[in-house]
């Protein structure tokens, strides 16, 4: 039976920096490339067959990287992409108020950021495609917020805003695996 495994990008110089990078295009680091290429050995033993990442720079290095440790191409998507954080992006996540954050959560376009419906109906899309096909063990490389959508589509068969927020900043680590169990309303 096949498998959907996850990972978040390896480590880019925001990263290091708790910058939000959203759609901002920025490239691996010396840690994030030394976090690929130890991704790419625990790749080999899940017996990845096909590889899909977010067409982003940082989720591209980490997917080339592997897929070239497993002699595979690979397939770049869009809808892979981090949630885009508009006028939040490249400033420091700790120095955004509270009430930013509110504002952010509650209007994400008065600041020209996309919403986490958006988000979600993206990653769904993407999910429907591949789920339930046949590809053989599959490798998603993608960023912290998408990552976090998929684990929501998990649990959850529709978008619940609310559900959504409680757990959505809760930080995943770079390039480390995750298995995907399948869409809530699959049995």
């Amino acid at each position: 039976m096949s498998k959907i495994y996850l990972t978040r990008h390896g480590e880019t110089d925001w990263n290091a920096k708790r910058m939000l990078q959203g759609h901002t295009d920025t490239s691996l680091n010396e840690t994030g490339r030394a976090q690929a290429e130890a991704l790419a050995k625990e790749a080999v033993k899940l017996g990845i067959k096909h590889i899909f990442s977010s067409d982003l720079l940082r989720a591209k290095e980490t997917a080339e990287i592997v897929g070239e440790s497993l002699g595979l191409d690979i397939v770049f998507d869009k809808r892979l992409r981090e949630l885009g954080f508009g006028d939040f992006e490249g400033r420091d996540y700790y120095t955004i108020s509270e009430q930013e954050w509110a504002g952010f959560n509650e209007n994400p376009e008065s600041f020209n950021a996309e919403t986490k419906q958006q988000l979600y109906d993206r990653v769904k899309n993407f999910l429907g495609e591949i789920c339930g096909k046949n590809l053989g063990n599959v490798l998603v490389v993608s960023h912290g917020g998408a990552l976090k959508m998929f684990l929501f589509c998990e649990k959850y068969a529709e978008f619940d805003k609310d559900e959504f927020q409680k757990d959505f900043f809760v930080r995943l680590q770079n390039a480390k695996i995750i298995e995907f169990k399948g869409l809530a309303n699959q049995t």
